[in-house]
């Protein structure tokens, strides 16, 4: 199955296309999408755009390589579960231009959650503008073996919601890093299940966190089940107004996860 005409469709001037594809293909199991002719270059809005598209077909794939995202602001939802159940399903967003996006909430919500080999490059997303990233890897490739996510260099200076961000993902992968040394936590006031089980089964998952806003409110699970495995540890680090907090941090991890708190850093 597969929609046809796409390729006769003008969109130069169309800005939004929140839910365009919602559910699109979601019980067929031979769907496909050719979206090789689509002009993105005005688009504003791409929230929910695929969510669950081709949800049901085992060899589903999307290809948004050639998407000109350069004046979209919401990407919220934008693959929560596309494909989710593909074990060849794969997203190229290695070009994605998006220096205006303020919502990527559960932009990544179990996209490619069966593929054992799935991957997803994000190195160079410029998330200045990010106000909202909760839920934003949340079982992103679960099952995959080797899936990565280089968040290094996320500017996330103005988000105020990493709830569930990385909760689940990369779960199946004993080999899973996460770098998020870098992340400026100032403004952030909701952590709850930010690390809930993320790399569950890894054996490398070392980083650290430094915790700066002595305003955050939410955070229960934020360390439940991670860095549960030998060679795995997360350092919290702190302010002087934060050391309290990060001690309550660190008491919802469970009994197997390694979290320690670090040291001051102001």
């Amino acid at each position: 199955d597969s929609i046809n005409g796409l390729e006769l469709l003008d969109t130069s001037m169309t800005t939004n296309m929140g839910y365009m594809f919602y559910n699109t293909g979601r019980n067929s199991t031979t769907f496909t999408l050719d979206l090789s002719n689509f002009d993105t270059s005005n688009i504003t809005n791409m929230s929910n755009m695929f969510y669950y598209t081709g949800g049901s077909n085992p060899t589903f794939t999307l290809d948004v390589s050639n998407f000109d995202t350069r004046n979209v602001t919401n990407m919220s939802s934008m693959f929560s579960q596309t494909g989710r159940k593909s074990t060849t399903f794969t997203l190229d967003v290695s070009n994605f231009d998006t220096s205006n996006v303020t919502n990527m909430s559960a932009m990544f919500n179990y996209t490619g959650s069966k593929n054992p080999n799935f991957t997803l490059d994000v190195s160079g997303f410029d998330t200045r503008k990010v106000t909202d990233m909760s839920l934003m890897f949340r079982g992103t490739g679960i099952d995959s073996t080797i899936l990565s996510l280089d968040v290094s260099g996320f500017n996330t200076s103005n988000v105020t919601n990493m709830k569930n961000m990385f909760e689940d993902a990369a779960k199946d992968n004993t080999t899973f890093t996460l770098d998020v040394s870098n992340f400026d936590t100032s403004n952030v006031t909701n952590m709850s299940h930010m690390f809930n089980q993320t790399g569950f089964n890894s054996t490398k998952l070392n980083t650290s966190i430094t915790i700066r806003n002595p305003n955050i409110t939410s955070y229960d699970y934020m360390f439940n089940n991670v860095a549960t495995k030998e060679g795995s540890q997360i350092i919290v680090n702190y302010t002087s107004e934060t050391s309290d907090l990060v001690d309550a941090m660190i008491a919802t991890k469970s009994y197997n996860s390694n979290v320690v708190k670090g040291v001051q850093v102001d």
